[in-house]
C-alpha cells in the first residue's frame, strides 16, 4: 500500500476533510491531495504531525520496520 493510500484511509477513518487536515498542518489543501495522490510526499515535520494526529508509527507512512531487539 502506498503513502498516498495509507494517508488518505487514516484521514478518512476520523471523518475529516482535506481542508480541515490541511488547516490543522497549516498546508493547502491541494498539499493533501498531492501526498494522498502519491504526487508529493509530505516533509518529515508533516510527517511527524500526522503520525501524532493520527496516533499511528511515523514507519507506517514510510514503510520501514522497527528493530527487534535482537537487531539492536
Amino acid at each position: 500500500m502506498s503513502t498516498g493510500s495509507i494517508l488518505k484511509i487514516q484521514r478518512q477513518e476520523r471523518g475529516i476533510s482535506q481542508l480541515q487536515l490541511a488547516e490543522q498542518l497549516h498546508v493547502s489543501r491541494q498539499s493533501i491531495s498531492s501526498w494522498e495522490n502519491d504526487r508529493a510526499y509530505p516533509s518529515l515535520d508533516n510527517l511527524i504531525a500526522l503520525s501524532e494526529l493520527y496516533r499511528i508509527s511515523i514507519c507506517l507512512y514510510t514503510h520501514l520496520t522497527l528493530p527487534t531487539n535482537r537487531e539492536v
